[in-house]
């Protein structure tokens, strides 16, 4: 694959992480202190980002392993990732709840 080709792959990837995380393009910017232009320059383009703009996207929930290297760190489905999302933006003191949820779904969904 040609250099061009890779850096546009890069620019989907973070474009998809955005997505996931439903921020919008000036959301983003806002988050990187960029303005929206460098959004869309850094999704349509893959211009690079730098360590600072990849450790703000990290801390903001972006999985920026999967957006430089084009694998999910862990590897889990897409279905693992929404659940594992789902529970870290669950409330601290409801993260006991939801597990147990998780759990007796799991047993009753075994049983059948």
């Amino acid at each position: 694959m040609s250099i061009n080709g890779k850096l546009l792959e890069r620019g989907n990837r973070l474009k998809a992480e955005r997505k996931r995380l439903k921020l919008t393009q000036p959301a983003m910017g806002e988050l990187l202190g960029v303005a929206v232009g460098s959004i869309v320059r850094y999704e349509k383009q893959g211009d690079p980002l730098n360590q600072n703009q990849l450790e703000a996207l990290h801390a903001s929930g972006f999985d920026t392993f999967y957006i430089t290297f084009g694998q999910r760190l862990a590897n889990l489905t897409e279905d693992e990732y929404q659940v594992l999302e789902a529970f870290r933006s669950t409330k601290e003191e409801a993260k006991l709840g939801f597990i147990g949820m998780a759990k007796a779904y799991a047993q009753t969904n075994a049983a059948s």
